[in-house]
């Protein structure tokens, strides 16, 4: 008889490393978000910040000094120069200084000096409770889709308190910026229409408008939450109901800047100055420098270029990703921080408030650490290398400029790579184990 084989020596199971999307590793329901280890800091702490830098510091004066927090179009002392000429009986805009909203000057008329920076302080504050109701709404969205993991629900007090504590915000309220104005608007447009309130959140994007000309296209995040996500749905209620209620608020906001001021030239002055870049003060935008050293022969073609590419990516964005309105918003956010004419800080203060609200996209985010850094380079190095130009003399306009590319770099790879983390989010969520499964070689 054959001599019987030696018996083959049986191999355990190899486990299967798919991961489901029901286990703990993806979706942490195992773990209770209550139990989050972050300390939560109150919204009174950000408002006790800006009352001691204001009051017992006096850091108010320094901020309004600085390129970072100050331009043509927001500045505080321009402002008081428009200001005193209002209120002497002279129209504010002789003189070529003052380019802010006519409708600001009333606000200011009346208010004795020392209830300013409470106003500043308070403009802060409500932003910052706007931010928090419409992180709750957020918040809810998630909670109520089972499919959605639960780790990723963040407190919506965290958001205001990151705003309020956010150094880029902190100092923009320092400097009285009447960017603020526009900020308020934005967000309450924003609540109005998370609340339902057609007409009133169309007009906070009219203000929004009005103040700042670029909020404009926060018409689509806000009509998208209130009509919902369907295209055709969306396309009517754009041009059939929103558009045409913009434009009303906002006609009527300009008849009242003219019977303020009893003249058109408000028009030149503000909005011309936002589109035509006449006033090329160093800022951290991109137009300054360039337009520096641009021929006149080409100056009118590489306006219209840069002016739109603020707005070429808004129809496209709002088509793509309209079932997250929310991150339209702060889509645009970002847009405005780098593409607007005259940007500050204070604007990536805002885009980065509604970047902590989407905390559902970090962890797929593939360039997170290296933006963070350039952003805390670029903010460490600005002040530095305008010093050194400005002051010194041991540097020229290169140096400032391209550490404001950096910065303005680092915030346009953060939107891109957020988008791009939100669309592998939404695939992996709506395949389940499509992307986490891993194919396992077995010898047999």
């Amino acid at each position: 008889m054959p001599a019987e084989s030696p018996a083959t020596p049986t191999r355990p199971p190899v486990p299967s490393l798919a991961v489901s999307p029901t286990s703990p590793v993806y979706d942490s329901a195992a773990q209770d978000p209550s139990q989050d280890p972050v300390v939560h800091i109150p919204l009174w702490v950000g408002v006790l910040v800006r009352i001691v830098l204001f009051f017992y510091v006096g850091a108010s004066g320094f901020f309004q000094e600085r390129v970072e927090t100050t331009t043509p179009v927001n500045g505080w002392k321009r402002f008081k120069e428009g200001l005193y000429l209002y209120q002497h009986g002279i129209p504010p805009y002789e003189g070529g200084v003052f380019h802010q909203a006519p409708l600001l000057l009333p606000v200011f008329t009346y208010l004795p000096p020392i209830l300013v920076p409470i106003l500043f302080i308070s403009l802060d504050y409500a932003i910052a409770r706007c931010l928090v109701a419409i992180a709750a709404h957020k918040r809810n969205l998630h909670s109520s889709d089972p499919t959605k993991p639960v780790d990723v629900l963040i407190n919506p007090t965290d958001v205001g308190s990151m705003y309020l504590l956010n150094p880029l915000s902190v100092i923009t309220c320092l400097s009285q910026s009447t960017l603020l104005f526009m900020f308020l608007a934005i967000v309450v447009a924003l609540r109005q229409a998370i609340e339902g309130n057609r007409k009133t959140a169309v007009a906070g994007v009219a203000v929004a408008a009005y103040l700042g000309l670029y909020p404009v296209m926060m018409v689509v995040p806000v009509t998208l939450l209130l009509v919902g996500a369907k295209t055709k749905a969306v396309l009517y209620a754009v041009f059939g109901h929103a558009l045409p209620l913009l434009v009303l608020y906002t006609s009527a906001l300009l008849g009242l800047s003219y019977l303020l001021v009893g003249t058109w030239d408000f028009l030149n002055a503000t909005y011309g100055v936002i589109l035509f870049v006449p006033d090329l003060t160093p800022n951290i935008g991109l137009f300054w420098y360039f337009f520096t050293e641009m021929f006149d022969s080409f100056r009118t073609f590489f306006l219209c270029v840069f002016q739109i590419m603020a707005f070429a990516f808004v129809i496209p964005i709002g088509l793509v990703l309209r079932d997250h309105p929310l991150f339209i918003a702060y889509v645009y956010t970002g847009i405005m921080a780098v593409f607007k004419s005259y940007p500050t800080v204070g604007d990536t203060a805002l885009f980065l408030a509604f970047f902590s609200m989407h905390r559902e996209v970090h962890k797929y985010m593939r360039h997170l650490y290296i933006t963070a850094t350039a952003l805390f380079i670029a903010l460490l190095l600005g002040p530095l290398f305008h010093h050194l130009w400005i002051y010194a003399g041991s540097g020229n306009a290169n140096f400032f400029y391209a550490i404001t590319l950096v910065f303005n770099l680092a915030v346009v790879v953060c939107l891109t790579d957020s988008v791009g983390a939100l669309g592998i989010r939404e695939w992996e969520r709506t395949h389940g184990e499509g992307r986490r499964g891993r194919w396992v070689l077995v010898h047999k």
